[in-house]
């Protein structure tokens, strides 16, 4: 029985498979994600707490299917900018996959837990 996350919000359904998450996760990082839990929820996004073994924490922000792809891409795209041409504190991104056609079933982001 695979750990499934349904949620509707305005008429848009999100489900996420967790354990791929959690798996993507502990394969990204080279190390076990121990525990997923919801961290927030907006209008486009669901956001999850990763906890990897060693005590680090990360986010895993999973999009609902509107504008699918090139808002993803646009999304990484522009964090890097700012990144690379400023001086504002962003997330330091280490996966993403625009495809809802993943193990996870909806696009995804793995980044930094900025405090």
């Amino acid at each position: 029985h695979e750990n499934t996350e349904s949620d509707s919000k305005n008429f848009i359904e999100l489900k996420v498979n967790l354990d791929a998450l959690q798996k993507s996760a502990s394969d990204v990082f080279q190390l076990q994600c121990i525990s997923i839990q919801e961290f927030s929820e907006g209008g486009f996004h669901k956001v999850y707490s990763l906890k990897i073994e060693g005590g680090k924490e990360y986010i895993g922000r999973v999009a609902f299917s509107v504008y699918p792809q090139w808002k993803k891409e646009s999304k990484v795209a522009i964090m890097k900018y700012i990144c690379l041409n400023t001086n504002i504190l962003v997330p330091i991104v280490y996966y993403w996959n625009s495809s809802i056609n993943n193990p996870v079933g909806a696009e995804y982001i793995l980044m930094d837990h900025v405090h």
